[in-house]
């Protein structure tokens, strides 16, 4: 009777500590004195204006989770519309140059990319206009 109450007062007094180590740990993520898992860092690189009323926007996040987690976002605005869409999203490797964005004479919009480790996501068509990404070299498919 004595060993059970003894147990049972262990598991409520770990109990307890658990909670007040978690409140704790949430406070300080939320002023920002413990590492938050859910934390990146996002860093607009280059703004590009086209002659044609299309603005490209490049961005690349980089999060330290369990492992560094880098992707580079491509997205594209128009003048009218100043709404965002996501064109490429990719993770670059260490050969990674800054893309190169331009929009041709038919109006045709074209990425040319050296080298990336994977592309999360890609669109070939974005209103009414042909997306031609170029990419030299993928790491992984």
């Amino acid at each position: 009777m004595v060993q059970r109450a003894v147990r049972r007062r262990i598991f409520i007094g770990i109990g307890l500590i658990a909670f007040a180590l978690t409140a704790a740990y949430i406070f300080l993520a939320s002023i920002g004195l413990a590492p938050n898992t859910s934390s990146c860092v996002a860093i607009s690189e280059q703004e590009v204006q086209s002659t044609s009323s299309l603005k490209f926007k490049i961005v690349r996040t980089d999060c330290d989770l369990i492992a560094k987690d880098s992707a580079v976002t491509i997205s594209v605005s128009d003048r009218n519309n100043p709404r965002e869409d996501v064109l490429l999203k990719y993770d670059p490797d260490e050969r990674s140059r800054e893309p190169t964005i331009n929009v041709d004479a038919v109006g045709s919009i074209n990425i040319d990319i050296d080298s990336v480790s994977s592309v999360y996501h890609r669109e070939e068509r974005w209103r009414n206009r042909d997306v031609v990404i170029k990419i030299g070299r993928i790491q992984y498919n």
